[in-house]
């Protein structure tokens, strides 16, 4: 990594790079990027994704824009204010929206020989100073993002959309669809039916105690159709699960709502023939008694002499989306709803963040886009869901001993083989996705109180996950531990750090604490604490993985705070345990990584902790706390 580092340096002040047949030369307007036949133009003057794009000499791809919806408005991204390359990146950095303090970092990277470039682009609020102390301060309340759009300049096209509005359904425009209402917390929420009675037709199930969490299906259909629930009923010993009577709600073209009971003791339910309209719906409630359950499959629209069509449950898209040698992939694509793929006359690209999401001081959302102009969607897939080398950093210390090999690794390693497919399970039972969840796990239960807000119970990364399953697939090679570890890792960036200078400055640079928090605000609406100092740990693993400067760049963030604890308030030292623990390794981590910052003497600062705990433990024949951090 330090040869790949060297390599960078070279490249920024030399103005060129190549790197195995990869140039990269910095113009006046734009940095240009030769890989193969391809040719990538991005320009330094302005944030227009790919200014431009051909093969072999012929234009494929022309100037588009990023927007968003914040704070009332909708914001273009600016010019960028930095521009940095390395030996196969170019990485830009800039203001999305300077007065409404959004920032943007997009940072490309290309491979030798072929005609794609993969893009992480991040939004994040950015404050240099702060204007509220803590979260909770009104400052912050009715902060909104919604319709973060990214488009590319592709003319000819064929116009097409796809949006994955939940974890179960997706739609063309104006296709049917399934809507999920969980109104009541996540212990109440539909999940999966256990055990799954089709693989290829999923089915959800809910506690049948609340009307209000319901299954609504958009059958996007004119005229007169017969209307049919299908499920696969209770069995044996399990049918006292079955909700005897659930109750389904048919709005008609004319707006009126028809109630029909049904018995889910059979695999169908006849709602009847009613006139349907595009703005027609179908409901099931979840209502019933004692520990009945109610069971949602598919729902089968007959139009009158039309063909029969199923709306069902369980519709992921893949988040490819191709038209002739243009393809665009968005990696994670259905765990991040709602999110559409558009194409357009004139562009191709995506929308995030459909519905509109609270968010906080130092707040953001990444996302990964590879843009190919040419070649097979599936190859463009592959490319962006392959994982790094999976080479040992050279600053992972062997005295850490988590990628020894012996017989206890090896049963170890089995056990982790167990966990990646219960993890998975875990967060399909829990619904864990979309863009506030996905990456992160629920670590109590969630409920609705009795003025009817909804608290979730999130972890927060607690016990730094992301370093977990880091180690973890250093040591098995598991592709799906490499995604639920970036995903972590990613969740960990945007969420869950707080980043730059928006509150008090005991606060900044770390990670928010764990605990109940209202759905809307679900992550943030709690302290940061010292105790939550791990962040940099697995922001520099991930760094010499990836080559992503901003994971370095928080990681220091991080370590700064927690060595501003250290030297501010050297009390907290010696109440030992977690914070200590984080505040001696934070040091050590700036002296190895940023040893050249003049700003912060992190070898005397970790100097001076150790002097402190030596004398705690020369008084006291122990060290300070009760947890086994150290």
């Amino acid at each position: 990594m330090r040869a790949l580092g060297a390599l960078a340096l070279l490249a920024a002040f030399a103005g060129t790079a190549d790197a195995a047949g990869i140039q990269i030369a910095r113009g006046g307007d734009a940095v240009d990027v030769t890989t193969g036949e391809a040719r990538f133009s991005i320009s330094t003057k302005s944030f227009d994704v790919l200014h431009a794009a051909s093969l072999g000499g012929k234009p494929r791809l022309g100037p588009g824009r990023v927007t968003v919806n914040a704070l009332g408005s909708t914001s273009t991204f600016g010019a960028p204010s930095e521009v940095t390359t390395g030996g196969d990146w170019v990485e830009l950095r800039g203001w999305a929206d300077a007065p409404k303090h959004l920032w943007y970092v997009a940072r490309y990277q290309f491979f030798d020989g072929k005609p794609y470039t993969r893009l992480v682009l991040t939004l994040t609020d950015r404050h240099d100073d702060s204007p509220a102390p803590e979260p909770s301060d009104r400052h912050w309340n009715g902060r909104q993002l919604a319709q973060w759009r990214l488009e590319v300049g592709a003319p000819g096209g064929k116009p097409a959309s796809v949006t994955q509005h939940n974890s179960y359904s997706f739609s063309s425009a104006g296709g049917p669809w399934v809507e999920v209402v969980s109104a009541s917390g996540a212990p109440y929420q539909w999940a999966p039916r256990e055990a799954a009675v089709d693989p290829k037709r999923i089915e959800l199930t809910h506690q049948a105690a609340s009307g209000a969490n319901q299954i609504v299906w958009h059958p996007m259909a004119e005229g007169s159709a017969e209307l049919t629930a299908l499920l696969t009923p209770w069995s044996g010993g399990s049918a006292y699960h079955a909700a005897k009577t659930v109750s389904y709600e048919i709005v008609d073209a004319a707006g009126k709502t028809h109630t029909v009971a049904g018995d889910q003791r059979n695999g169908t339910i006849k709602l009847g023939t009613f006139a349907l309209g595009r703005s027609s719906v179908v409901r099931l409630k979840a209502t019933g008694a004692g520990e009945e359950i109610a069971v949602a499959g598919s729902l089968r629209v007959a139009p009158t002499g039309g063909k029969p069509f199923e709306v069902a449950l369980g519709a992921r898209h893949d988040g490819v989306l191709g038209d002739g040698a243009i393809t665009v992939a968005v990696k994670d694509f259905w765990q991040h709803h709602p999110m559409t793929l558009f194409r357009t006359a004139a562009a191709i690209g995506w929308q995030a963040i459909e519905r509109p999401e609270d968010y906080t001081g130092g707040m953001g959302l990444t996302l990964e886009t590879l843009i190919a102009i040419d070649g097979p969607p599936a190859a463009a897939a592959l490319a962006l869901y392959a994982p790094p080398a999976r080479n040992v950093p050279l600053k992972l210390h062997p005295v850490d001993g988590s990628l020894a090999r012996s017989a206890i690794g090896d049963r170890y390693d089995a056990l982790l083989k167990v966990f990646a497919a219960h993890y998975r399970e875990d967060l399909e039972r829990l619904d864990s996705f979309g863009w506030r969840n996905w990456g992160d796990y629920q670590i109590g239960t969630s409920y609705t109180d009795k003025s009817g807000v909804v608290v979730e119970d999130w972890a927060n990364e607690q016990y730094d996950l992301p370093n977990g399953l880091l180690m973890a697939w250093l040591r098995t090679g598991d592709p799906a531990l490499w995604r639920y570890a970036q995903a972590s890792v990613r969740h960990l960036m945007d969420l869950d750090l707080v980043k730059f200078n928006p509150f008090l400055d005991k606060l900044n640079g770390l990670v928010y604490r764990k605990g109940e928090m209202r759905r809307p605000r679900s992550h943030f609406d709690a302290e940061p604490i010292t105790d939550q100092g791990f962040a940099f740990r697995s922001l520099l693993l991930y760094f010499q993985l990836t080559g992503e400067v901003w994971a370095r760049d928080l990681a220091k963030q991080n370590i700064d705070r927690l060595v501003f604890y250290a030297t501010t308030r050297p009390q907290f030292v010696l109440n030992g345990g977690r914070p200590t623990a984080w505040m001696l390794r934070a040091a050590l981590a700036g002296a190895e990584w940023f040893g050249n910052d003049r700003a912060h003497p992190y070898q005397l600062i970790a100097d001076g902790i150790v002097r402190q705990l030596l004398d705690y433990y020369q008084e006291h024949k122990r060290l300070p706390g009760r947890q086994p951090v150290w």
